[in-house]
């Protein structure tokens, strides 16, 4: 898997790895939620988990003796956010779509044409 990003120095703008039919789409990512979570009350996480996503998606959690948790439904619905941000995040979704547009491509975010694909 590649994913396309901006090399413009203060520009942080990178998408999603390039999607296929078949392979990696964020379709996938949504067959590995889990659906007994919806009705856990307690799913326990490690602290640096809602550390990490309290920046762009806070999760409410709270603690107890056993540690750090939060209610299975909300977890879950962290995982759409996630899908929602991937499908919103997508400048070019396919390699072969870069392929095309690769020599006019500009960054969506600061406008330059100084892409890298890792």
């Amino acid at each position: 898997m590649s994913y396309l990003h901006c090399h413009t120095e203060g520009c942080n703008w990178s998408q999603d790895d390039f999607w296929s039919i078949g392979g990696w789409n964020p379709i996938r990512s949504v067959k590995t939620c889990d659906e007994e979570n919806l009705f856990k009350e307690k799913v326990y996480m490690d602290k640096s988990f809602f550390e990490d996503v309290e920046k762009f998606c806070p999760i409410p959690h709270w603690k107890d003796e056993k540690g750090y948790y939060t209610k299975g439904q909300y977890l879950e619905a962290f995982h759409f956010f996630q899908l929602y941000k991937r499908c919103m995040g997508m400048d070019v979704k396919t390699f072969e779509e870069w392929k095309e547009v690769r020599k006019t491509w500009k960054c969506p975010k600061c406008g330059q044409r100084n892409p890298d694909i890792d």
